[in-house]
């Protein structure tokens, strides 16, 4: 039988109190968070492990901490059908889910179903402010963004969409501290592992 693993990382409210685990496929090495394999593979994999194999209280330590998975393209638009899942689940949609009536229709359902749903996002883009005004919360890249760029687009979002802001890829204070000023709602990254 095939041992599956995953690697989760935290995600912190502005209090830096854990809010939710990002559950990722991993190869089963140390410290090792990026995935293995790709795409529905390592969807299904993450879902099974996460219900079937350890459970989801024990990946979280309490029923109110929420569970990220990420979802490729083909769960989104239903293609793809999603077993029925606990509301502590909650669904990451990549950047590259096209704005189509599928999608739309696909995320209205998993927020029919009371789960939350997070946004990749990079920069605004007025031919998805459909999916954006679906999203719980919007996921800004830090590494993806010049320090005046993000501050402009989370201005931006803040402004013409209701989603709460999660910044990730917070490697240091500075980057924390930076967030933290332009009052974005939630913090992930290396950082939180060892703080400065």
């Amino acid at each position: 039988m095939t041992q599956l693993y995953f690697a989760r990382q935290p995600i912190f409210d502005a209090k830096e109190e854990v809010f939710a685990y990002e559950l990722f496929h991993s190869d089963g090495k140390k410290n090792n968070s990026k995935p293995s394999i790709k795409g529905n593979i390592a969807t299904s994999q993450v879902i099974i492990s996460a219900l079937v194999d350890i459970g989801l209280e024990k990946i979280s330590g309490n029923k109110n901490t929420l569970i990220f998975i990420n979802l490729t393209n083909d769960f989104v638009s239903g293609k793809n059908e999603l077993p029925t899942l606990s509301e502590q689940i909650a669904f990451n949609i990549p950047i590259n889910v096209e704005c189509n009536e599928d999608n739309l229709k696909g995320l209205s359902k998993l927020l029919e179903d009371n789960h939350n749903i997070a946004l990749d996002y990079t920069t605004f883009d007025e031919n998805k402010i459909s999916l954006y005004k679906k999203a719980d919360i919007i996921r800004v890249n830090i590494k993806k963004l010049k320090p005046k760029d993000l501050a402009h687009e989370i201005k931006h979002l803040q402004k013409y969409v209701p989603a709460k802001i999660l910044v990730e890829g917070i490697d240091s204070y500075d980057e924390y501290h930076h967030c933290k000023k332009l009052k974005a709602n939630y913090y992930q990254g290396e950082y939180f592992r060892k703080p400065d």
